[in-house]
């Protein structure tokens, strides 16, 4: 092979190469809402199997529609590759439907997060010239802490993220020369990143007008770019509408419920939350949020300092702010200022509406990952930027790769899981079918074990369930007694057991529960004890951090039903607790 040939495959090849490895070595951490996919996608095809009862999406088929407002064709897209592909994905992972749709909508985004590393690398190096600089910087996107994480899910950020990426290295890769059959490709893949999770369309319009910016106000291109948005318009409105005509979504008001519907009652807004979770996007930052919160909202029970803050994760946050303050600047006094107009219009918009809809949310901020990326390339490849304005990017990219990829190291994340399995030991000889585990809230080590290790075999082959008592800042909050008591008596009338977590008992929560006293002013710590020392208990598991199964008694029977809004309720007998 020619020398020359050799030097312009070396780069990408480097780039697939190091992709690979940083997915073989890490593991996500964190799965979303991957778990209620599956349940949607499995009912959706008439299977009546489940990868557990996942604690996010409980009785996901009656709450969530299976076109969804904000992820419109990612249920569809799972439902049709698990049809075709169900005889090859079964050789990899076995004939259990639950685990052939994980692997499948994994798979997607594996491919996905390839392609957008492969095409940001391009991107980076047909905008500044420079290979390795391209490399370093597309390496720091694959190990940036939303790409390791996503794309090792089932969720349809990554996959939304890959036709972003492709939309715009469509539109810029010509430098100026768009034509408009590629500018109509490019508002296609637009489309497809928004149906796929609609808050990419916030940075739609700055994608689509990204040659404008960067490269000038050429009469022909200027012309394409209209292709371009005139597609992305019409083939996301057809998209839609075939959805809303399908499922009789006909009047404003249905529209309006159905947009509703996508956000899962979620309440969570502020700007503080913003600046944190802008920062955690691209940096693991671990339990940091819950000590802020602790702090912000003087946490009776685990008290949080100035100082604990300062030494736990402040000054990561603060090299991150530095980081962007000195991109800005870098782009400001060069001659870089269509770049900077251009990081501008992607990112206002987006971060905007984190302020009012749960900025702290670690998917948030993806849709802004190749901007930003791109960004920092031109900055730091710039002749014309001082080198002042290049220490703190090469600082906090340095620091944010040796995080992410040692705490996601699937040894570290393994070794944390032995924590978990130690904690279910104890009870999962005693589980009977149709039973479940109840934890406190979400954020509960067990909920997030359950959720986010799915081919765990405790966890695949539905050898337990959990129960989350409480949805802070969402709906189900002002309402938890009241679907503790409709679950319990369902687990009762199938014959299943329900086990409390012993720390429902406790006075007060422990710091590694991961509970901040006051982040729901619906409800205290305190009432969680005082609900349930109304109810009898017996069967204690061994261990401080076990279970207590819940009597089905007379007493605990009435109270329960006397705790129940619902017309029909569960018919019950008593049983011996034994």
């Amino acid at each position: 092979m020619p020398s020359g040939l050799n030097k312009r495959l070396l780069p990408p090849l480097l780039v697939v190469l190091l992709f690979i490895a940083a997915m073989g070595l890490t593991n996500a951490h964190f799965m979303a809402d991957t778990g209620g996919y599956v349940v949607s996608i499995l009912s959706f095809a008439g299977v009546d199997e489940y990868v557990g009862e996942n604690p996010t999406v409980r009785d996901y088929r009656a709450q969530n529609s299976f076109w969804d407002f904000g992820h419109l064709l990612w249920r569809p897209l799972a439902v049709l590759l698990y049809k075709v592909l169900l005889p090859i994905s079964s050789l990899v992972v076995g004939p259990h439907p639950a685990a052939n749709v994980l692997f499948l909508l994994m798979s997607v985004n594996f491919i996905a997060g390839l392609v957008t590393a492969i095409l940001l690398y391009a991107l980076i190096e047909t905008l500044t010239s420079r290979t390795w600089l391209a490399v370093f910087v597309t390496g720091c996107f694959i190990l940036s802490h939303g790409i390791l994480n996503f794309t090792q899910t089932g969720s349809s950020y990554i996959a939304g993220l890959g036709f972003l990426t492709v939309a715009l290295y469509l539109l810029l890769k010509d430098k100026g020369d768009l034509r408009p059959r590629t500018a109509i490709l490019g508002g296609l893949a637009c489309a497809a990143a928004v149906t796929l999770w609609v808050p990419y369309v916030l940075v739609v319009p700055a994608t689509i007008v990204a040659p404008l910016v960067l490269l000038g106000w050429r009469r022909a291109q200027t012309r394409s770019v209209i292709y371009a948005g005139v597609t992305f318009l019409a083939a996301t409105g057809i998209a839609y509408l075939a959805v809303m005509l399908a499922v009789g979504i006909h009047t404003p008001s249905d529209f309006r419920d159905w947009i509703a519907a996508s956000s899962h009652g979620v309440q969570i807004s502020g700007l503080a939350r913003m600046l944190f979770g802008f920062p955690r996007s691209f940096i693991h930052l671990g339990n940091d949020g819950v000590l802020f919160k602790r702090f912000l909202l003087h946490d009776p029970f685990n008290p949080v300092s100035a100082f604990d803050l300062v030494r736990a994760s402040l000054w990561k946050l603060a090299l991150f702010y530095l980081m962007m303050g000195s991109v800005v600047v870098g782009l400001l006094v060069s001659s870089s200022r269509r770049m900077l107009a251009l990081l501008l219009l992607t990112t206002a918009p987006l971060l905007l509406f984190a302020i009012r809809f749960d900025g702290g949310a670690i998917e948030r901020y993806l849709p802004l990952y190749p901007v930003i990326f791109i960004a920092l390339a031109w900055n730091l490849g710039s002749a014309q930027v001082p080198r002042l304005w290049k220490i703190m990017p090469i600082l906090f990219l340095s620091l944010a790769v040796l995080v992410n990829s040692s705490v996601m190291a699937r040894p570290v994340l393994n070794k944390q899981n032995e924590k978990t399995l130690t904690r279910l030991n104890g009870v999962l000889p005693q589980l009977k079918p149709n039973s479940s585990l109840v934890t406190s809230h979400l954020q509960d080590d067990l909920v997030n074990y359950h959720a986010s290790f799915p081919f765990e075999p405790v966890n695949l082959n539905k050898t337990y369930r959990v129960y989350a008592l409480v949805w802070l800042n969402v709906d189900q909050a002002g309402r938890w007694q009241q679907e503790f008591a409709n679950h319990a008596l369902k687990a009762w009338a199938e014959n299943g057991d329900v086990w409390l977590s012993t720390r429902l008992f406790s006075p007060k929560p422990e710091a590694s529960w991961n509970w901040v006293e006051g982040d729901d002013p619906r409800l205290r710590w305190n009432d969680l004890p005082t609900f349930f020392a109304k109810l009898q208990t017996c069967g204690a598991t061994t261990g401080g951090d076990g279970f207590v199964r819940l009597s089905q008694s007379e007493a605990n029977i009435g109270f329960l039903k006397s705790q129940t809004n619902q017309a029909t309720i569960h018919s019950v007998s008593t049983k011996d607790c034994r």
